[in-house]
């Protein structure tokens, strides 16, 4: 009996240590610097991440917890480094970002802080210049709408809440040849959140928010039901994210809506059939959850 004490008492520690680790530990010797600079220098939370040419990413407005930035930042994987970029013309947060087939990155949408808001602003960020330059603005105010890069290199934004936070119904595509916004035919259900939406194999993008899931078709320029269930497991997902795996599966995991605790159960979608099944609960979830029970981490 002691000697089983011992060893679940080990597990518990290897555990602990090992799950709720922030990472490596500066060693003596000036490690502790290049730690510094994995850090953003300005904390953001409610804003998209996009990887850009060589691996970089930027992170652009956001909340600092106290206001709605309007500062953007660069990581750059070659010094490990974040660094101060150009900032956009509207401070915004919950906005959407996409990156163009140039290698400049549309943002749209948003908050500009306001309880009750939405904006229609757009802007483009020119990688080799570090400057914004601003777009037509959407045809429809968007606050945390979805949005993917199609195959043939124009963004569809869909859903959103409105300035009233109303869920918005409706999608509209922009051309960066010319610059302009054109109306889109109207998704069957409300939708919107970033990372909720990818481009699959086939060109068609899957969107998957609220209840139900769609797929848009470029060529036909119509939605449809994604798989025969009509939607993901018939669960009601809000502040979700939606993953293309590297075999064409869709990997969807997220919280209901209204839900008390995260949502720790996965969904995928599969490759041919386009049919939905549930997955155990993400081992990641858990431990993570157990153990900053056990280490108050």
């Amino acid at each position: 009996m002691q000697r089983f004490s011992a060893s679940c008492v080990t597990v518990i520690l290897f555990a602990v240590s090992f799950a709720c680790s922030a990472g490596p530990r500066a060693e003596d010797g000036g490690s502790g610097a290049a730690e510094q600079g994995l850090f953003l220098s300005t904390p953001r939370k409610l804003l998209p991440f996009v990887v850009m040419e060589g691996g970089r990413v930027l992170a652009s407005g956001g909340h600092d917890g106290s206001r709605t930035l309007g500062s953007c930042e660069v990581f750059e994987p070659e010094t490990g480094r974040w660094r101060e970029t150009g900032a956009m013309h509207t401070r915004r947060r919950n906005h959407a970002a996409v990156r163009l087939t140039d290698g400049r990155v549309l943002v749209m949408g948003g908050s500009n802080g306001v309880a009750m808001g939405a904006l229609a602003d757009a802007e483009v960020y020119a990688p080799d210049t570090g400057t914004w330059t601003e777009v037509r603005p959407m045809g429809v105010a968007r606050n945390d709408p979805a949005a993917v890069l199609l195959a043939d290199g124009r963004v569809l934004v869909a859903g959103g809440t409105d300035v009233d936070q109303r869920p918005l119904r409706s999608a509209e595509l922009f051309d960066p040849a010319t610059g302009m916004w054109s109306a889109a035919s109207p998704p069957g259900f409300s939708r919107g959140g970033a990372q909720t939406a990818v481009v699959l194999a086939n060109g068609k993008a899957l969107f998957v928010s609220g209840l139900q899931a769609e797929l848009y078709d470029p060529v036909t320029g119509l939605w449809e039901k994604a798989g025969l269930t009509g939607g993901a497991a018939g669960t009601h997902r809000l502040a979700h994210s939606v993953t293309l795996l590297p075999d064409g599966r869709v990997l969807v995991v997220g919280e209901p809506r209204h839900a008390r605790r995260p949502r720790r159960r996965c969904i995928r979608r599969r490759r041919v059939r386009g049919r939905w099944w549930a997955r155990p609960r993400c081992l990641v979830s858990i431990m993570r959850r157990w153990c900053c029970r056990m280490a108050r981490c």
